[in-house]
């Protein structure tokens, strides 16, 4: 999925990535560890990317880290193109339902990697 986007982040010492995903036409979703302690300046969105492909690139204006979960909300310098995940859906009943998590493994991080599990909404 393009709202699936590839973080890439450089310093003087270290690079690296992590994974993010588009929630708003100007927001991703992202691990507080992934951007904790590094300039935005550093970091980069790569969505839909997969074998040097990719859909589009972003910068990231600012980072908003919550203050104990290990959650960050990233603010894109420019409005994204691509379709976003909604997240946050409230529903009715609560039945089992299946999630699918996704991102770039350190193993393999050319490809995202994607695992089903059940749940129970609620």
């Amino acid at each position: 999925h393009d709202a699936i986007a590839r973080l890439n982040y450089a310093g003087f010492s270290k690079r690296g990535n992590c994974t993010a995903t588009l929630i708003s036409k100007t927001a991703a979703l992202t691990a507080k560890h992934c951007v904790e302690n590094r300039p935005v300046k550093n970091i980069h969105l790569v969505f839909g990317y997969a074998r040097g492909e990719w859909a589009e690139h972003r910068r990231i204006k600012s980072a908003h880290a919550h203050k104990t979960r290990d959650i960050a909300i990233l603010c894109l310098s420019k409005r994204s193109r691509v379709k976003p995940i909604p997240v946050g859906r409230r529903t009715r009943t609560r039945k089992i339902t299946k999630g699918t998590t996704t991102g770039y493994k350190r193993s393999r991080p050319h490809l995202p990697s994607s695992e089903t599990c059940p749940f129970q909404a609620g």
